[in-house]
């Protein structure tokens, strides 16, 4: 897991048809901060940090 960035979908939109005809969704996502590898001892969980 060392080096994968998680990230948050916030929001999954269509273009208006103003904006071209592009026919694919797109997804407004937050971006954090990759892991560093080492799991919480206790809960085994990763701590993440978002990305600036």
């Amino acid at each position: 897991v060392t080096g994968l960035r998680p990230a948050q979908i916030r929001v999954i939109f269509k273009l208006c048809l103003q904006f071209g005809s592009y026919p694919h969704p797109l997804a407004y996502m937050e971006w954090f901060m990759p892991l560093n590898g080492r799991p919480d001892p206790v809960s085994g969980m990763f701590t993440i940090n978002r990305s600036t």
